[in-house]
C-alpha cells in the first residue's frame, strides 16, 4: 500500500480514485492501529470495514463498524475516528 497520507503509525489511507484524476467519486483504502485522531471529512464518504472494528464520534452521534458494516459520513462533517486492535 502506498499511503496518500499517514497520520503516524495510526492511520494510513492509499487512493484508488478522486478528484485528483478528474472523478466525481473517490475510492482508496485505508488501515487504521490502535488509532485515535480528529478528522474533518472532505467530502461524502462511506467507510467499510473489512476487519476489526471502527468508532467514528461526532458532534450528533457515536457510529461502530464491524466487519462488512458501512458507516456514511457526509462532507464537512468534523468526526473523530477510533479503532483499536484485538
Amino acid at each position: 500500500m502506498q499511503p496518500r497520507f499517514e497520520h503516524g503509525d495510526q492511520a494510513q489511507a492509499a487512493p484508488l480514485c478522486g478528484t485528483d484524476d478528474g472523478s466525481k467519486l473517490g475510492a482508496g483504502f485505508g488501515r487504521l492501529t490502535n488509532a485515535s485522531f480528529e478528522w474533518t471529512v472532505q467530502y461524502d464518504e462511506i467507510i467499510l470495514v473489512l476487519e476489526g472494528e471502527v468508532t467514528a464520534i461526532t458532534q450528533a452521534e457515536t457510529l461502530k463498524a464491524g466487519p462488512k458494516d458501512t458507516i456514511w459520513l457526509p462532507a464537512g462533517k468534523r468526526v473523530t475516528f477510533r479503532q483499536k486492535m484485538p
